[in-house]
Formats: C-alpha cells, structure tokens, sequence
C-alpha cells in the first residue's frame, strides 16, 4: 500500500496548522486541541519560533497522570522540546517507519518555500489509518460503513 505515494498526497491540506505558545497553560491547550478537533499543538517561543509539540498524550502522561494541576502548568514545561519533521515530498512509508520507530504519532510536514524551510502540515498515524482504509476500500468495492443491520455490529449496551 502507498506505493509511491508522498507525505503530502495524505496530509491535510486545507486545514490551519494549529499553534500554542510555551508561556499557555496546559489546560488552555487542551481546550484549544478539543475546540479543533486535533490531537496536537506545534509550540512557539515568545520570537515566534517553533520549540516544540505537545500531545494529547503529553496531557495525559505528563499532567494528568502526574496529578497536576492543568491551570498552573505551562506548555513548555510538559511539550516535547525539538519536535522532528519530515519532508512533504518523502515517501508514506518512510514517514511510517520513522513514526514506529521513534514511537510518534503526531509529525510536522515541511517543504522548502522561497529557500526556506516552513511548516505546510503535520501527519498523524489516524491520517496514515485513513489513507491505508481508503485504498482496501477501494481495492475491495466496499461501502464507506458495515450495513447497519449486520449481526457483526453490536453496542455493548445491547443485551
């Protein structure tokens, strides 16, 4: 699957990359990542340089799990520092094996515009996930959803 398919053929193009500030509270961050609907935030300095990522897990495993509080926490102090990013014209499965193996799930995108290095997307695993279903899709003729009526669908609600 993929084959010969780049990072920006599967990215988002039309949606705003999203960023917080260092000096933000966690808890600002969170509320801004459920507003949009994302599962992460590229952060800045107060220079406007980007410094680094924090995660819905980053919130999890770093606040909550910590029982901190999310009011008094900055981003800076729980985002990871010196996010790496990947090309917009490298290969899906590179972007895959380099999200495996440095356990990531959220990736900026970046592309030389005017000799310069800038940030055009960011790829997530569930892009990945989306793009990969698509093509079974596709290759198998199926329907975007199970018929609703199947006895393979059931709610764990139902007795």
């Amino acid at each position: 699957m993929f084959e010969g398919k780049k990072v920006s053929d599967i990215i988002n193009k039309t949606s705003e990359i999203v960023y917080t500030k260092e000096s933000e509270t966690v808890f600002d961050a969170g509320k801004l990542m459920k507003s949009l609907g994302v599962g992460s935030l590229l952060v800045k300095n107060e220079k406007g340089d980007v410094t680094g990522i924090i995660t819905e897990r980053d919130l999890a495993m770093k606040v909550v799990a910590m029982d901190k509080d999310a009011v008094m926490v900055r981003v800076g102090e729980v985002m990871t520092k010196d996010p790496i990013a990947i090309r917009a014209d490298a290969s899906v499965p590179t972007a895959m094996q380099l999200m495996s193996g440095k356990r990531i799930r959220h990736l900026p995108v970046v592309d030389d515009i005017n000799g310069k290095k800038e940030i055009v997307g960011m790829l997530s695993g569930r892009d990945i996930l989306a793009g990969e279903f698509e093509e079974l899709r596709a290759k198998l003729h199926m329907k975007p959803e199970p018929e609703e009526e199947s006895k393979d669908v059931v709610s764990f609600t139902d007795q």
